[in-house]
């Protein structure tokens, strides 16, 4: 059982991307965009402004469980300044991660837990924060496959760094879609029932 539906303490959401439009429906803004849909499938409140920890804020009660999602605005590699308060260190088990992942295959979804950041900035930032990697993530797939489903991802800091900041083509748009309805679904399953449960409804 997840300890949020356990103790009815809220859970928290967060979603790793860049603010600015030039990076909007771009693959690292993945996080984004899923709780984007998450809010509204849900009813959330409005995103306000949280000055103090530099992110976006909406709140809300999903199947009764107390949901907070955080949209950090300090850019990917600092995402962790907006988890800096003493209740999210003291229960990091609360706090689940939405985030794009260049080791999956495009469309992929995965829950990770207590796992390091495999080089994803963004990741790093948070863990550092927080002091422990014992948070949930829920990683999404963004690299290509070829024709033998062997994921082509870009190599080197400069090739990563422009594919991952490249807007999601026409056809990856169409298809993202509904990776995003299934990410929904899945912090959804994570809220109510766990990790456990959530896993069951993995696949590419």
């Amino acid at each position: 059982m997840f300890l949020c539906f356990n103790v009815f303490m809220r859970c928290t959401i967060v979603g790793l991307g860049n603010p600015g439009e030039e990076y909007t429906h771009t693959r690292h803004n993945v996080g984004w965009m899923v709780l984007e849909h998450f809010r509204n499938t849900h009813g959330l409140t409005e995103w306000e402004k949280d000055a103090k920890r530099t992110a976006l804020v909406s709140t809300g009660e999903v199947s009764g469980v107390p949901v907070e999602l955080v949209l950090p605005e300090t850019f990917m590699n600092n995402s962790g300044a907006a988890l800096k308060a003493a209740q999210y260190r003291a229960h990091p088990e609360t706090i689940i991660l939405v985030h794009d992942e260049l080791d999956l295959p495009f469309g992929s979804l995965r829950i990770a837990w207590n796992r390091g950041s495999a080089g994803h900035k963004g990741v790093r930032s948070v863990i550092a924060a927080l002091g422990t990697k014992a948070f949930t993530r829920l990683r999404i797939g963004i690299s290509p496959v070829d024709a033998g489903g062997t994921i082509r991802k870009p190599r080197g800091a400069e090739e990563v760094s422009r594919f991952v900041l490249k807007k999601f083509t026409p056809s990856e748009r169409e298809k993202m879609a509904e990776v995003i309805e299934r990410a929904g679904d899945a912090l959804g399953t994570l809220l109510i029932e766990g990790k456990g449960e959530a896993k069951e409804t993995d696949r590419a």
